[in-house]
């Protein structure tokens, strides 16, 4: 993002590299959902798998519409000219910083959600788990 490469296979490179990243971030978000799931059950009381996965899956789509939708407002705010054999070198500089700026930023906003927002930690994890197994085996 800060220092432009010209090389567009080391681009390519550090671009699959921070793919790789997001991706094991991806799969942690998924394995947090079962941690979510059974902390609903020991808050509540009971299970509610499917209503959870349900405003789980309907806030990603409401993000994935936002995120496209701001996409679009972004290429028009930098000058983005549809149809035309090419952009300016403004605005292909404004896309590179777009393409860069963006994944960076909303990694920093996911780390800070699960940082201050996710409230588990393992200890207390255990501890649920712990608790949830005793009720079960009251039954």
């Amino acid at each position: 993002m800060l220092v432009p490469i010209a090389n567009p296979y080391l681009f390519a490179a550090l671009f699959i590299i921070a793919n790789i990243g997001q991706t094991c971030f991806t799969m942690l978000i998924w394995a947090l959902v079962s941690d979510c799931l059974d902390y609903h059950q020991f808050k509540f009381g009971y299970r509610s798998d499917g209503s959870l996965y349900s405003i789980y899956t309907f806030s990603r789509k409401i993000g994935s519409t936002l995120a496209s939708t701001l996409a679009s407002y972004a290429l028009a705010g930098i000058g983005f000219v549809s149809g035309v054999a090419a952009q300016t070198a403004e605005v292909s500089e404004h896309i590179r910083l777009l393409y860069t700026a963006v994944p960076v930023v909303t990694t920093v906003l996911e780390l800070i959600g699960i940082g201050l927002i996710f409230n588990l930690n393992k200890e207390r994890t255990d501890a649920i788990y712990q608790e949830l197994q005793a009720e079960h085996r009251d039954r």
